[in-house]
């Protein structure tokens, strides 16, 4: 019988209530939900049968994958990667309101790299790799839930919250079918990265095609998730320039990002020239004509009332907010804005004046 996780009280509270599954002798942390079909023999025990202990060939985890499911229910991309021991596809789940759900014990290995099971964890995103910044910003409980997650797991395997890039994450490793070499660097990658690993040491394109978890996600994983865990950890990482984001790794580049070192301030209306009034839009410029979009920090303070900031490209104002604020606070938010071939982009003070202040984090080119 598999040993039940020990878990934490936070991810206690979120999971769901999963059910053992037919005929199985799981605990209850690593069973299917409910809609297993009654008597069907794909069941945890058929998993472990197949990925279970002992599989991950001595290794021990050195990395963390992070996947998205590509369905916007949590239940049924939990179920998907869950009742059938093929699909048992990663660790854990994390869902759109905040949910967690275990799928395979962290002893285990589950299948979903490929070559890179053995020495890695791997958690699937509720969500869509073409989801927005603004679609995973309007989740704020996933996006905690899956803090927390990486937190526990960075604790208890004495990872790092470190971001490594495709030739990292191969450093040390090889694609030999028989017991491959491990790999040496240890750390966070997505799917996308994973598999540009996997074709630097000779993999294929083809085999290698994954494209998750998406340039939205990325912004607010490198952005915010991997420093606010760094930060709780007590070492915050040094942020990785990333090489050119490829929705299929054997396609056209479509963007890549690179952090301000340090960030660049754009605008500080204290020392000129003088509150935002309420209505007003702002020009901010960037100085980097041809980027495509930009990662900075607005901060209001002082407001005289109530409001809230928008960031765009130009044109019409899009009827969404990136900050909203209440009288005499100062308060800050990181945003993803796309910007005009020119480089630049607007701010729209909505409700009451305030001093406005934009620092430029990164851009994508």
């Amino acid at each position: 019988m598999a040993t039940p996780l020990e878990l934490p009280e936070w991810a206690r509270l979120r999971r769901p209530a999963n059910v053992r599954a037919t005929g199985s002798d799981a605990p209850e942390e690593y069973s299917p939900l409910p809609s297993t079909p009654a008597g069907s023999p794909y069941t945890v025990r058929g998993h472990d049968a197949q990925y279970g202990r002992g599989r991950r060939n001595g290794r021990t985890i050195r990395a963390i994958i992070l996947h998205t499911t590509e369905g916007d229910s949590f239940s049924s991309s939990m179920t998907y990667n869950a009742w059938r021991p093929e699909q048992v596809s990663s660790h854990a789940h994390v869902g759109q309101a905040g949910e967690i759900g275990y799928g395979v014990a962290e002893v285990d290995r589950s299948w979903t790299t490929g070559r890179w099971n053995d020495e890695v964890l791997n958690v699937e995103i509720n969500g869509r790799a073409a989801d927005t910044v603004e679609e995973w910003r309007s989740r704020p409980r996933q996006i905690a839930s899956l803090a927390d997650l990486l937190e526990d797991w960075c604790r208890r395997h004495s990872l790092p919250a470190l971001w490594l890039t495709a030739p990292q994450f191969a450093e040390g490793a090889s694609l030999q079918s028989t017991t491959p070499r491990a790999g040496t660097r240890r750390g966070i990658v997505d799917h996308l990265e994973a598999n540009r690993a996997a074709i630097l040491l000779g993999g294929s394109p083809s085999t290698y095609s994954h494209h998750d978890i998406g340039p939205g996600l990325r912004w607010i994983v490198l952005g915010e998730v991997i420093p606010d865990v760094a930060a709780r950890l007590g070492s915050p990482p040094a942020p990785p320039d990333l090489p050119p984001y490829v929705p299929n790794p054997g396609g056209t580049v479509s963007d890549s990002f690179h952090f301000e070192r340090p960030p660049r301030r754009l605008l500080d209306t204290r020392s000129g020239p003088g509150r935002r009034t309420a209505g007003e839009s702002t020009p901010i410029d960037t100085g980097a004509a041809g980027a495509i979009g930009a990662l900075v920090t607005v901060t209001v303070t002082g407001p005289t009332s109530h409001g809230f900031l928008s960031a765009w490209a130009g044109g019409p104002r899009p009827n969404v907010s990136c900050l909203n604020f209440a009288a005499g606070e100062t308060v800050a938010n990181t945003t993803a804005v796309e910007l005009d071939a020119a480089g630049r982009f607007v701010v729209a003070n909505i409700g009451a004046d305030t001093h406005l202040i934009v620092d430029l984090v990164g851009l994508y080119r």
